[in-house]
């Protein structure tokens, strides 16, 4: 008997591995991408969480400061997925925290033991 990697076959009787940079890995297939561009980040919205948002809005919710985290890589700004899930729904939550009824009054106030609020005047120091 002779030895595979003597004959110059290295690796004939190993099982074949798998080229790492194979795009038809099944490992890969359902890894989110690590970091994602305004593009990528509207795109992956929508696939997503079924929202549109345009890269425009992304750009300005990022300079009000309500937009999802992000870092920079030079000028380019990133999101990982995860930061954009946690995004939408902490803008889903901040929503559906209240519910203002017809009369004005909030949903969560239903102590009758609640005084109403007093009038500006009432407020104000008095002078002497």
């Amino acid at each position: 008997m002779t030895n595979p990697t003597i004959t110059g076959r290295p690796g004939a009787d190993a099982p074949e591995t798998p080229d790492p940079l194979s795009p038809s890995r099944p490992a890969d297939a359902d890894r989110k991408p690590k970091w994602l561009d305004r593009r990528a980040q509207s795109k992956y919205l929508e696939d997503e969480h079924g929202l549109r948002v345009s890269p425009r809005r992304l750009t300005n919710l990022a300079w009000e400061g309500n937009g999802p985290e992000e870092r920079f890589f030079g000028r380019t700004p990133l999101s990982a997925p995860q930061w954009l899930d946690a995004w939408v729904q902490s803008r889903i939550k901040a929503k559906s925290r209240r519910r203002i009824s017809h009369q004005g009054h909030t949903s969560g106030d239903n102590d009758p033991d609640a005084s109403t609020p007093e009038s500006a005047a009432d407020r104000r120091p008095r002078r002497c």
